[in-house]
């Protein structure tokens, strides 16, 4: 972990190192996509399966006056939304932390991201991302974690780990200057 200056000054820069680690990162793609709600978009194929398996179920009904297959047919629909739901928020987050593992041995696992009053810059192992400030809409705070989101269905994290308690603070204020949606602790 290192730091440099005080984000809060107008043109300095804060330097933030830290060594990745999988489980961090399952928790933290975990809260981006329970934060961005993207279990809908596996919902939507899952439901259509599932009023197509429905349709089915009620003509083997109608055909044979089974209500057992009728009831069937009805629960169908909200069990494999609910499914949907619940398969996607697990698994999405293990996925991209098995990815990045797979892609980076642990000698080249060290993160490090650059805050600016201009720009977000990531320099991960895997390849580096550089953000304007008016491209995160919202920046929301949890107990490990800055989460920070953009206007596709991504995010961003920073360890807070990454930092000691004077450097948060500057952080966080920091971040309340430069995105308007901040639900900040």
């Amino acid at each position: 972990m290192s730091q440099s200056a005080d984000p809060a000054s107008t043109d300095e820069e804060v330097v933030l190192t830290w060594n990745w680690d999988a489980s961090e990162h399952h928790r933290a793609n975990s809260a981006i996509f329970k934060a961005r709600r993207l279990g809908v978009r596996l919902r939507f194929p899952l439901i259509a399966l599932a009023i197509g398996i429905s349709l089915g179920l009620f003509e083997v009904y109608f055909r044979d006056r089974n209500l057992l297959v009728g009831v069937v047919a009805v629960l169908f629909i909200p069990t494999f939304a609910f499914a949907g739901g619940v398969i996607g928020s697990r698994i999405q987050g293990r996925v991209a932390a098995r990815q990045f593992s797979k892609k980076n041995p642990p000698d080249r696992r060290s993160m490090k991201v650059t805050i600016t009053p201009h720009r977000y810059l990531i320099d991960a192992p895997d390849g580096s991302v550089s953000l304007m400030w008016r491209a995160i809409e919202r920046v929301v705070e949890s107990q490990p974690f800055f989460l920070l989101f953009t206007s596709s269905s991504g995010g961003y994290y920073i360890p807070k780990r990454a930092m000691d308690d004077q450097s948060q603070v500057n952080v966080r204020r920091f971040l309340k200057d430069m995105v308007t949606d901040c639900h900040l602790l």
